[in-house]
């Protein structure tokens, strides 16, 4: 079947994010739902729960708050907030129009040379990366909304097929792409740190393509904050899925094996309840502040 794929516009964002990914993968049952349910992952226009016009309305005028702030401070805060939202628009153009254009171009992005693999995969994770902070911003201002399960196995699938052309980077490139952060006291600190990755790195053959499985293992190693941050988001995701499931989080299914109680806090009472038990308490609060005669 020839698939006829046409330049992405900034207004087709539902579009172009659901389709670019299912040229990536290749077909679109990898996914287990068609193009067509598209709505169900989104709200009608929704990315992530928040719309790119709603999200860019809230940020760009002033409804937020600082504290004895001056108009310079407002100026200065609306910039940062700017950078933000344009950071995102400009990594997630980038990154569907690349795997547009070289999916026309080599049938597959998997097969495709080191170099090219590379810039898509650098892509994939700044534009991850560029969605969490989307998301922390929203959160600050109250209006980052759940994720369905739609929206989570989206998420899953997006940073898992971005991983999937990291497992066909050479690990050379793969170093050359995502340098090592340059931290060297985590024996001091009981840590890792570039010599902790380094030695990992030395028992691998480093001009051998990774393979999509190694990568998993190596990302629990390798520091780079980017890498970092988009492993999060995709094991948030799988938590958040497996949540809808069985009703617990990984972690929560984690502890429980261990014995070790986990507890649900109520925002604005600060009861808490231990989830095993059932038990209610509240904590003290324990002031800083000391009376001096």
């Amino acid at each position: 079947m020839v698939v006829r794929i046409r330049r992405l516009r900034e207004d087709d964002l539902i579009d172009s994010e659901l389709f670019g990914i299912l040229v990536l993968i290749g077909k679109s049952e990898s996914f287990g739902f068609a193009k067509s349910q598209q709505q169900y992952l989104y709200g009608d226009s929704e990315t992530f729960g928040n719309s790119k016009k709603k999200w860019r309305n809230n940020y760009m005028n002033n409804k937020f708050t600082v504290i004895n702030s001056t108009d310079e401070d407002k100026t200065k805060e609306m910039d940062r907030i700017s950078k933000i939202a344009k950071l995102n628009e400009i990594w997630e153009r980038y990154f569907f129009d690349m795997v547009v254009r070289y999916t026309e171009e080599y049938g597959t992005l998997y097969k495709q040379p080191q170099d090219k693999l590379a810039k898509v995969g650098f892509a994939g994770i700044k534009y991850i990366c560029s969605c969490r902070d989307v998301s922390r911003e929203n959160f600050k201002l109250g209006i980052d909304e759940p994720k369905t399960l739609k929206q989570n196995q989206y998420h899953f699938q997006l940073i898992d097929s971005i991983f999937g052309v990291l497992g066909c980077l050479t690990l050379r490139n793969f170093v050359t792409t995502f340098p090592i952060e340059k931290s060297y006291d985590g024996a001091k600190w009981q840590e890792k740190d570039y010599f902790y990755t380094m030695d990992v790195l030395s028992k691998m053959d480093w001009d051998k393509p990774i393979g999509r499985d190694e990568l998993s293992e190596l990302l629990w190693d390798y520091m780079n904050a980017d890498l970092r941050h988009a492993y999060i988001e995709f094991t948030t995701a799988m938590s958040a899925i497996y949540r809808v499931q069985t009703g617990k989080g990984i972690a929560e299914t984690w502890l429980d094996d261990l014995g070790i109680p986990t507890y649900t806090v109520d925002r604005e009472t600060g009861i808490m309840m231990n989830n095993q038990t059932g038990d209610i308490m509240k904590p003290k609060k324990v002031s800083h502040i000391q009376i001096v005669k």
